[in-house]
């Protein structure tokens, strides 16, 4: 839970920080992200559904394509943490 609050803050930070860049500039910058979670397998797996999922080389033409439109990309992992009671 601790990494996930600390990716929304980055978030937030950043979407502030280009806010007043644009009332500095008056120019608007889009930004694409890309967040990912619980990627365990480096290639593609298909599930009991019958659909195939997963794979880096998915993952990377993703972000190939949304770096191909000219804009800002942000790729963060999202850790998925799990506690036990003690």
């Amino acid at each position: 839970m601790k990494a996930f609050r600390h990716l929304v803050a980055s978030i937030l930070v950043t979407i502030i920080a280009v806010g007043l860049a644009q009332r500095a500039n008056a120019a608007t910058t889009r930004i694409s992200f890309v967040v990912v979670s619980d990627i365990y397998q480096m290639s593609e797996q298909r599930l009991a559904d019958g659909m195939i999922r997963g794979g880096f080389a998915r993952l990377a033409a993703v972000v190939k394509a949304e770096r191909a439109k000219g804009q800002p990309v942000i790729v963060a992992h999202m850790l998925a943490t799990h506690s036990r009671p003690h």
